[in-house]
């Protein structure tokens, strides 16, 4: 989901404006913990926040919207992050 540009509560890395984006997936805990590497160290994603939902949330939320969840468990191939910037993420899974 891309929630667009907004204006942010407090300054961060001295940008006052930032672009919200909302990405759902199912992976193992290796991936996630390469994909946040790659959060920290891309100088365009100023700040990210990971969490995983339980079973009432993930049913809640298939309720709510007709979109389903994406499973990247057998790797990213090259994932794109356009929202945010036109750079190409390469097999995130092999770093």
């Amino acid at each position: 989901e891309n929630w667009g540009r907004k204006r942010l509560a407090y300054m961060v890395k001295k940008s006052k404006i930032g672009y919200y984006v909302i990405f759902r997936f199912n992976a193992p805990s290796n991936i996630i913990t390469k994909l946040e590497r790659f959060y920290s160290l891309d100088e365009y994603i100023l700040r990210f926040l990971t969490i995983r939902l339980d079973k009432d949330a993930i049913e809640q939320l298939g309720k709510n919207r007709a979109q389903p969840v994406s499973d990247v468990s057998e790797g990213f191939g090259s994932l794109k992050v356009d929202d945010l910037k036109s750079k190409e993420v390469n097999e995130l899974d092999n770093n």
